[in-house]
């Protein structure tokens, strides 16, 4: 039986033709779009990411532990951070003093210009933008006596931040050196201190929106002391949200427009096939065994596409 649909079909090359080519390009238009959809979706958000951060959100001050938040919120990363005071780098620039754990330089998509975050006491590195003042002419390896807290002690150079902090999303009434985020780093182990709260930034997976639920009933349970990442949200979460709403939008139509365009190819086809299809009734073919001829000749052509 497939032989003879594949000989039938093939007996009409014009119409193979036509029908194989209007599949293909079918095909090939809802495959290209959802291909460079999905590539540019990629490229927003690694971007966004990459500017603003991964996390959804962050908390300040709060009393939860890291084991704790990561016990009670499913399909979370946590990191944690610390804010330890303020530095004046000069007249009119101030930096702020803190630690970042390892899951928090992870989540926040933090780089390093050069060198290494700080591992020990007397390491510290820095943003580069305040790279200036007192500070301007500090080199990877070199010593300096600063003032970090109410402590004046003699600090390494070891790694150099790329620029990050002024494009997050910070709370509305944010203080340097009390609820932002560090532009020097020094190391957890040698500023650890015996505080009673803590602050972390957090990231759900999930698509945007869901994420997005999730952080606001988080920030409910902790009495609004945080933020969600709204740069991020705005500047690229939704706007691939919109990239894969028009791609479905655009591949839908098209799927409509081809099925429609093809099925109309099809009824003439099969119009034409009538005397045939009269033929073989005479000699013993049944409508069922014509319907399995037709499915054939359907699977050869798609196939073909």
């Amino acid at each position: 039986m497939f032989r003879l649909g594949a000989r039938m079909l093939f007996s009409r090359k014009k119409w193979l033709l036509i029908m194989t080519f209007s599949i293909a390009i079918a095909i090939a238009s809802i495959t290209s779009i959802f291909t460079a959809s999905q590539f540019v979706k990629k490229a927003v958000i690694d971007k966004a990411e990459e500017m603003y951060g991964s996390h959804t959100g962050f908390l300040t001050d709060v009393s939860a532990t890291k084991q704790k938040m990561l016990k009670e919120n499913k399909k979370i990363a946590v990191g944690e951070y610390e804010i330890l005071g303020k530095m004046n780098i000069n007249d009119n620039v101030v930096a702020t003093v803190g630690w970042m754990d390892k899951d928090a330089i992870a989540i926040g998509n933090l780089k390093l210009k050069d060198g290494r975050f700080p591992r020990s006491f007397n390491e510290v590195a820095i943003e580069s933008a305040y790279l200036k003042g007192k500070l301007k002419h500090w080199k990877i390896g070199e010593k300096r006596r600063l003032t970090v807290g109410n402590k004046k002690i003699s600090l390494t150079l070891v790694g150099i931040v790329e620029n990050y902090s002024a494009q997050w999303s910070v709370l509305v009434d944010f203080e340097k050196g009390v609820n932002d985020f560090p532009n020097i780093f020094v190391s957890k182990k040698a500023f650890v201190e015996n505080n009673n709260t803590h602050n972390f930034l957090v990231r759900f997976s999930g698509n945007s929106q869901k994420a997005s639920e999730r952080m606001s009933t988080l920030l409910d349970l902790y009495n609004q002391q945080g933020n969600p990442n709204s740069q991020l949200f705005n500047n690229g979460l939704n706007l691939a949200s919109t990239i894969t709403f028009l791609s479905v939008f655009f591949q839908i139509f098209i799927l409509l427009l081809s099925l429609f365009s093809i099925s109309t190819l099809f009824l003439y086809f099969i119009r034409n096939q009538h005397k045939k299809s009269g033929i073989m009734k005479a000699v013993g073919f049944n409508n069922r065994t014509l319907y399995k001829l037709y499915i054939y000749q359907t699977l050869i052509i798609f196939l073909l596409s």
